[in-house]
């Protein structure tokens, strides 16, 4: 449903109309970091706050068929999944969504929206062909290379790690994992949190060969 504030309907129209330019959420928070703009929230009281985009801010206003103008029941409301051996925190488990053809209720054309349900079903495709593979269902082609590319996560956000290269030392070029999620998904110019590569490929190739 339409906003009855000019200013929210603005910022919501704003994402569905750089998605349908950048063709990817992630860009669509860098542009609009870029030119200031802010994303409302809504907060205890019904009360409106506005804050810089992020990432998980454009996906739920992509995400959700409400601005499609469809009414859903068990929409957004993930399951808890345990996590696989090193996905993930410990003990954590991860939430998921319910797909749609499993939600308990919906009607398109419940009411007037910022988009039509075709160009809503639309995006959901371009979201999940720009999506990498969920926990558990690999992590991407291994690529070449002395590092163990696609096949490690960080320990404290469990998102996949990348594999840089150093062109020092005796060795030559020597690899090294950092992870980038602040700066992927807030689009902050955080320093990377690197971590030396040779101890975890030792201790992988240990495992590989007890098993």
């Amino acid at each position: 449903m339409l906003s009855a504030d000019e200013a929210v309907r603005e910022a919501i129209t704003t994402v569905f109309r750089r998605f349908a330019e950048l063709g990817s959420a992630r860009q669509v928070m860098l542009s609009m970091r870029d030119d200031g703009l802010e994303l409302p929230r809504r907060r205890a009281g019904r009360r409106t706050e506005w804050a810089p985009a992020s990432y998980g801010a454009v996906i739920g206003i992509l995400a959700n068929p409400g601005y499609a103008g469809a009414f859903a029941f068990a929409f957004g409301r993930p399951r808890n999944a345990r996590p696989a051996a090193g996905q993930g925190r410990p003990g954590r488990p991860i939430r998921r969504p319910v797909p749609m053809d499993q939600w308990e209720v919906l009607i398109t054309g419940h009411h007037r929206g910022y988009i039509t349900w075709e160009e809503y079903l639309g995006n959901q495709q371009k979201l999940h062909a720009n999506c990498p593979a969920p926990a558990g269902q690999g992590g991407g082609a291994v690529r070449e290379g002395r590092g163990l590319q696609g096949l490690l996560r960080c320990g404290r956000c469990g998102r996949m790690m990348r594999t840089g290269y150093d062109r020092s030392g005796r060795s030559g070029i020597r690899p090294r994992y950092y992870c980038a999620a602040e700066t992927t998904y807030l689009g902050r110019k955080a320093p990377y949190q690197y971590d030396a590569c040779e101890p975890e490929n030792r201790l992988v190739a240990r495992t590989l060969e007890a098993a």
